[in-house]
């Protein structure tokens, strides 16, 4: 029976029974609602409860780019993500940080600078990874496209300069690649 299971599953909880089975009744071996997870996301925005809802948009250009996605958000207020588009809201603590360091996911994201945050990026594994990451002992850039971001936040003077809108500075997008 094990062996039938379809972990892949966009449906699948892990823990307790998915809404086909609970709902209709299916069962893996024979679910015409099976859905492969196309690209497990992480998304890593602990911060404020203004700059989590204003990051909400990533989840919808995510979903545009990548349908039948998997994302887990880990935040400080967790309440405040909504869970149209996310499958897996974490509240930032020991067990969530515990479960997502033993997750492989594609794409991991982190848009905050704090070192816990950091941090976590460093220890997630992903084959991709944007935004903020600690390396030898201090925040770092993931990608070089994240160089503007790190910039305009550390220093005032760049940051009063600064004319480019957030989301436009959080995913400014090219075909397929997200880029932070």
């Amino acid at each position: 029976m094990i062996e039938s299971l379809k972990f892949d599953c966009l449906h699948f909880k892990g823990h307790i029974p998915c809404k086909p089975n609970k709902i209709r009744g299916k069962i893996c071996t024979d679910c015409d609602e099976y859905t492969p997870i196309s690209k497990r996301i992480l998304i890593i925005k602990l911060g404020a409860i203004g700059d989590v809802i204003r990051t909400s948009p990533l989840v919808v250009k995510f979903h545009q780019l990548y349908p039948y996605c998997h994302i887990t958000w880990v935040t400080h207020s967790p309440e405040i993500v909504s869970s149209k588009f996310v499958n897996t809201i974490c509240k930032f603590d020991f067990p969530s940080v515990y479960a997502i360091r033993n997750t492989k996911y594609d794409i991991a994201v982190n848009l905050d600078k704090e070192t816990e945050a950091c941090s976590l990026l460093k220890d997630v594994d992903a084959s991709e990874k944007y935004g903020f990451i600690w390396h030898n002992n201090h925040i770092d850039i993931a990608t070089l496209n994240a160089e503007h971001k790190i910039i305009t936040g550390l220093f005032y003077q760049k940051s009063k300069a600064n004319t480019q809108h957030y989301l436009d500075e959080i995913f400014e997008t090219k075909p397929k690649i997200l880029y932070f």
